[in-house]
């Protein structure tokens, strides 16, 4: 699952663009593949792309990002899983070290694009540009992809949430998100001893000391 806290400007004007903060991935969110097949992650991405690019106000905005979040760190996962089931063990390495290089240079060619988009076209062409790229995609997994029965696949709804550790995300989120705090205002909004700085810093660390707590009682 990937959370988003997003700062962002709906002027139509080019000037103001999109400002992503931060962007969370959990690690249990290999096991969303076990609620939801390939394409329908691929299609949940697709819908929160539409619903940030007509997004009229930051609300809005925000809740497609988490959409998009939730559907992107399911295919992330799903790839990996595909060369898990199609590729032999001694070649593995190769494919997932391509899947990386994929998502470095998609990291560094993103920014670029999307500063193009906003600058010549709209920002919000940063997402609809998915559209068409999701639609190809869905397509070539319905017709190409076949792939094995997974072995969790005949597992409850409620079985499958277990497997997600939801007390263990509920003290990793926090904490997370408390040290990204502390590190965006530190030394900029506020001095570094400044008590907001020092209370997230404390309270991730009570988070973490319980989530180990948790890991180590299961």
């Amino acid at each position: 699952m990937r959370i988003v806290l997003t700062r962002v400007s709906l002027n139509s004007s080019p000037k103001p663009a999109i400002w992503p903060l931060y962007t969370v991935k959990l690690p249990a969110s290999s096991h969303v593949n076990c609620l939801a097949s390939g394409p329908k992650l691929r299609a949940l991405f697709e819908v929160g792309s539409v619903v940030c690019g007509a997004a009229p106000n930051s609300p809005a905005f925000i809740v497609g990002r988490a959409i998009a979040g939730l559907g992107s760190a399911g295919v992330f996962s799903r790839t990996i899983i595909i060369i898990i089931y199609l590729v032999p063990l001694h070649t593995r390495p190769t494919f997932t070290g391509f899947v990386g290089a994929c998502f470095g240079i998609a990291s560094v060619t993103r920014a670029l694009l999307g500063g193009a988009f906003t600058n010549n076209v709209s920002w919000r062409w940063c997402f609809y540009i998915n559209l068409p790229i999701g639609a190809i995609t869905i397509a070539i997994i319905f017709v190409v992809l076949k792939l094995p029965s997974l072995k969790n696949a005949n597992l409850s709804i409620r079985q499958q949430f277990v497997q997600l550790d939801p007390l263990g995300t509920l003290f990793f989120l926090p904490s997370t998100v408390c040290l990204l705090l502390a590190l965006q205002w530190g030394g900029s909004t506020y001095a570094w001893k400044d008590g907001r700085i020092i209370a997230q810093t404390l309270i991730r660390e009570l988070l973490e000391f319980r989530q180990a707590k948790t890991l180590a009682s299961t």
